[in-house]
């Protein structure tokens, strides 16, 4: 697989296992306020802290931030490790969803060391797994898959499908990456089938996108757009912003290569303004670059080589590498 800027989409790994609640209505988050006033246990509490912390990753990193700093404050107080590991995951979370990758990795390793402190396995599976991820995205594939195999072996052992499922489809990203296709489409399906077992469609649909990606790398269009469609319809459905803005992206990399450059533009314009709208800044910047190559096709140099000024100066900042490198030859291509 060929993975220079030219032939670029957005996996989708199994980031939302990164977060441990699921709150998206108003409804729910009136529901934890008011139980949040009616608290009168510092567990429960801390619990509801955190609660709203996820809540606002998507709407307000500040406030997401100072309910987790709640949380922890008190699950320090009550000597209660899971709580404190919880608020280590949502700070984690902002950090990532802002770009700081060295920082969200600081903190899911903190995450990792208070939850070894109680006998849960399946969260300190799930740690291991945040572990992977983060380092995934540093770019960092060998330790990242070092990861994802200590918590399979945990998730296998307590026969949790959920966790396996979401193990296989994060190792299939990782063989993705390494060029080892056969591997990578393994893993896919074993995935598919796991999130099959348990009916679990918003896995399915990470799992569908990123079976998109690979045949779109190997050339094979009609799978390509198959799989991208199961997924998309699925994310919309479910109103998952980052997940939705990731498929449109990657939508518009099949229009383009079918040499539809206004379908392709327009998918983009729907994954930017998602992006967005969450502040990330990953995002923003791949969809930058895929501008910057369709300004690159019509000529428009000048375009183009902005475009992907402002993608490299996010990558500065967010230190993925693979990333900043795929930036820099596209530059090199645009000059020449």
């Amino acid at each position: 697989m060929n993975r220079n800027y030219f032939n670029f989409a957005i996996i989708i790994i199994s980031i939302f296992i990164f977060s441990f609640n699921s709150y998206s209505s108003n409804n729910k988050l009136d529901s934890l306020k008011s139980k949040l006033k009616l608290s009168t246990e510092l567990k429960e509490t801390a619990s509801i802290y955190n609660k709203l912390s996820d809540y606002y990753l998507d709407i307000d990193f500040k406030k997401s931030r100072q309910y987790a700093d709640s949380a922890m404050y008190l699950g320090n107080r009550i000597n209660n490790p899971k709580k404190v590991s919880n608020a280590w995951v949502n700070i984690a979370n902002s950090h990532y969803y802002q770009g700081n990758l060295d920082s969200a990795f600081i903190c899911f390793k903190n995450s990792y060391h208070e939850i070894l402190k109680t006998d849960e396995d399946n969260e300190i599976a799930s740690a291991l797994n945040r572990l992977g991820l983060i380092n995934k995205a540093r770019s960092k594939f060998g330790e990242a898959a070092d990861y994802y195999y200590q918590a399979l072996k945990i998730y296998e052992e307590a026969n949790n499908k959920a966790g396996i499922a979401n193990i296989y489809n994060n190792l299939g990203v990782i063989y993705s990456e390494l060029n080892l296709n056969k591997e990578s489409i393994n893993y896919y399906e074993l995935a598919i089938e796991k999130f099959q077992e348990i009916d679990y469609d918003l896995g399915k649909a990470n799992v569908y996108n990123n079976m998109a990606t690979h045949y779109m790398d190997m050339g094979d269009k009609e799978s390509a757009i198959y799989y991208m469609n199961k997924a998309l319809n699925i994310f919309i459905n479910e109103n998952r912003k980052h997940e939705a803005a990731t498929a449109y992206y990657n939508t518009s990399i099949l229009y383009k290569r079918q040499n539809n450059y206004n379908s392709a533009r327009q998918y983009l314009d729907k994954s930017l303004e998602l992006f967005k709208d969450i502040n990330n800044k990953h995002g923003i910047a791949n969809v930058y670059g895929q501008e910057a190559k369709l300004f690159k096709l019509a000529n428009n140099y000048q375009n183009a080589i902005a475009l992907l000024k402002k993608s490299l100066e996010i990558r500065k900042k967010i230190g993925n590498l693979l990333a900043k490198a795929n930036d820099l030859e596209a530059l090199s291509i645009v000059y020449a």
